[in-house]
């Protein structure tokens, strides 16, 4: 192991913006702690696990919290593993390297020549997560607060649920590999009902430094299958942007926010119950926070009326509804665009 480091300011490691600390093995040891509980880890700059952190020496590492400096951060952990080091999950701002109560953190890099699959004791919080691995396959829910980096790989939602509060940047060829039981959770900066037990202090409800989060796009690909969902539940202030055809197998959940399709882009509903396409209204009037701005296309059942909100000539006013049918055709299909639809 070998190491740039400045004096310690607190107890602990203290790595500054362009140091390096390279982890050569995995029999070695790296305890940040104090009898007092008060160690810090200060990274601002990298950390290089390489293949050092396995499902039985990741505890040989203890990063104490771990924080970085106001600002754009440079903090970094590498690893060819599906392994980071340990760390104090105390969710505040001075352990906000995860995103937690700041608006700036650090990044978890997941890199090599083989595909990773997260296991347990894998990390599943993050401020920006990186993937530079051919495909990071998730293990159990994961919470990416800024940034999902697709710039060197896959991220293959592997039947899980993927929380993503801030925005993704793709590279060319990358995309997100979804699949019938994943579950795409699209948040914004503030505190969001979604999650049952999520409160406000787990993550970030504060804006994102450094990160433009506005106009997310959700790129899809992997074959047919890897196009396509359980759920997708959308909570966001702004608009997302659909650049792949996606099935929704269970549940469409608009609770606010814009979600813009195109016909190359569509977005097929398979689940034919009336109640499959959810969305928030408020008010005398039928406010609309929450639709689809293009096509949206809904597999009908026997029974039953189907919402389409989708965009009209007035954003907020939108709510077309087919049906009630007696005796449809289970694979029929009905679709709604940016035309004027039939109201109600």
């Amino acid at each position: 192991m070998n190491a740039n480091v400045s004096p310690r300011v607190t107890p602990g490691l203290d790595i500054q913006a362009g140091g390096l600390l390279n982890i050569n093995s995995a029999s070695a040891q790296l305890q940040v702690h104090s009898c007092l509980g008060t160690a810090y880890t200060r990274l601002n700059g990298t950390i290089d696990c390489k293949n050092a952190c396995t499902s039985t020496s990741y505890s040989n590492f203890q990063l104490g919290k771990v924080f970085v400096s106001p600002g754009t951060s440079t903090g970094l952990i590498r690893t060819q593993t599906a392994y980071v080091p340990l760390a104090d999950l105390t969710r505040a701002a001075d352990n906000n390297f995860w995103g937690w109560n700041s608006d700036y953190g650090g990044t978890v890099e997941y890199y090599g020549t083989s595909a990773i699959s997260l296991a347990l004791y894998s990390r599943y919080e993050y401020y920006t997560l990186k993937v530079s691995c051919p495909q990071l396959s998730l293990y159990t829910t994961t919470d990416v607060v800024g940034e999902l980096a697709l710039t060197g790989g896959k991220l293959a939602l592997n039947g899980k649920t993927l929380r993503i509060r801030g925005t993704i940047r793709y590279g060319t060829g990358h995309h997100l590999i979804g699949d019938p039981s994943a579950r795409l959770e699209v948040v914004g900066k503030l505190s969001s009902p979604i999650s049952p037990g999520l409160t406000t202090y787990l993550i970030s409800s504060q804006g994102v430094s450094g990160i433009n989060c506005r106009n997310l796009a959700l790129r899809f690909g992997g074959a047919a299958s890897g196009q396509s969902l359980k759920t997708l539940w959308l909570y966001r202030e702004d608009a997302v942007e659909l650049q792949s055809p996606l099935d929704i197998y269970d549940t469409l959940n608009l609770e606010t926010g814009i979600l813009r399709t195109s016909t190359a882009n569509l977005l097929t509903v398979l689940n034919t119950n009336p109640t499959a396409v959810l969305h928030h209204t408020t008010g005398w009037f039928m406010v609309y926070y929450g639709f689809v701005s293009g096509p949206l296309r809904r597999y009908i059942g026997s029974g039953g009326g189907y919402d389409f909100p989708c965009r009209v000539s007035e954003p907020h006013q939108l709510l077309c509804r087919l049906g009630p049918f007696a005796a449809a055709s289970p694979s029929s299909a009905a679709a709604a665009g940016d035309s004027e639809p039939e109201r109600p």
